[in-house]
């Protein structure tokens, strides 16, 4: 029986009908949204449905902040930006095109209403449903320049991204990363809200991050939270992290050219398409970003890549050699509501 946390991931395609209102269709691609990616799984998007269109915006109750864990303030937009992307993929795995026009205002973000009809592509409703963030080691088989360039491919404003496929490469940005882990670990304000989305193997709730999703077992994860905030620094993390981009196919460093939200809000796109197109192609992805979030690791990336903009994220993909589960997520009825008449 699957519990009540985990029931969004359980679609019935076969329910959809393409003689409902385009705001029931709208509603049934949002399904598939909410199963998007996001910060410690915090899941920042709220959404209000119109005649013909569907509104998002940042659940202030979810808001990573800038001094924690929210990468400067601008990590709800990656997430709501991850969100949109799933959003799309779903309405063309339907046989729809969608629209979507941004906003000026700070957390209301977006809204989306159906542009046009195209030719469905259910595969990518399986790759939604079966994408996971696995952190577990990867199979160090180099992936093909043609697969990466077409999970990878980027025409959105204010994104540019840097392939790393060399096994020197791969291992500097490992150093990195176990630098910095090791130093915003010690970073009480980050330890205090991670805290906050640690869960239990078992858990309940709809958000946040079980035991599991980072390799721990039961009586590990029951002890998780406590450890993270109280616990000297990083423990064996540091190590962890670092093998864990040692064991990678490959992996691509996901950039903002400018800090425009637009641009931060695509880099969260870019996010999900990766993901999606990469679970289609057989591949798994997990981000591991510990070395570009730090301010004085990030400037050794940049330096090292001859990266001249701001570097967000990192991904990784691989082949996986270990199955990884799914995280909770709140049901769509939780997070949408009507817009009053």
């Amino acid at each position: 029986m699957v519990k009540s946390n985990y029931k969004a991931w359980h679609i019935r395609r076969d329910d959809f009908s393409d003689s409902w209102s385009e705001a029931d269709k709208l509603r049934f691609f949002a399904r598939y949204a909410i199963l998007a990616p996001s910060g410690h799984n915090t899941q920042p998007w709220k959404l209000t449905t119109h005649k013909n269109s569907l509104t998002v915006s940042i659940n202030k109750s979810h808001f990573l902040s800038a001094d924690g864990s929210g990468l400067l303030s601008v990590e709800p937009y990656i997430s709501i930006g991850t969100f949109l992307e799933v959003f799309s993929l779903a309405a063309r795995g339907f046989g729809y095109a969608i629209t979507v026009r941004l906003f000026s205002k700070e957390d209301q973000i977006a809204e989306i209403s159906i542009k046009s009809k195209s030719a469905p592509e259910p595969h990518l409703l399986d790759a939604i449903t079966a994408r996971v963030s696995n952190r577990n080691p990867f199979q160090e088989t180099p992936i093909s320049q043609k697969s990466l360039g077409a999970i990878t491919a980027n025409n959105l404003s204010g994104v540019a991204t840097t392939l790393v496929t060399g096994k020197h490469d791969m291992d500097f940005i490992a150093e990195q990363t176990e630098n910095a882990v090791e130093a915003i670990m010690g970073n009480p304000h980050y330890r205090k809200e991670l805290s906050k989305w640690v869960r239990i193997n078992p858990t309940r709730k709809h958000d946040g991050m079980p035991g599991f999703t980072h390799g721990f077992g039961h009586l590990q994860s029951l002890v998780s939270r406590a450890a993270v905030r109280h616990l000297p620094k990083h423990g064996p993390q540091a190590k962890k992290s670092g093998a864990l981009i040692r064991k990678s196919g490959a992996l691509v460093i996901v950039c903002c050219t400018d800090n425009k939200k637009e641009s931060f809000v695509n880099a969260g796109r870019l996010y999900s398409q990766i993901c999606v197109l990469a679970q289609d192609s057989g591949l798994a992805t997990s981000a591991l970003g510990a070395s570009v979030i730090h301010a004085d690791t990030r400037e050794e990336v940049k330096q090292y890549f001859k990266i001249k903009v701001r570097p967000i994220y990192i991904l990784r993909l691989g082949q996986a050699t270990t199955a990884a589960r799914h995280s909770p997520r709140w049901p769509l009825e939780k997070v949408l509501s009507r817009a009053a008449s």
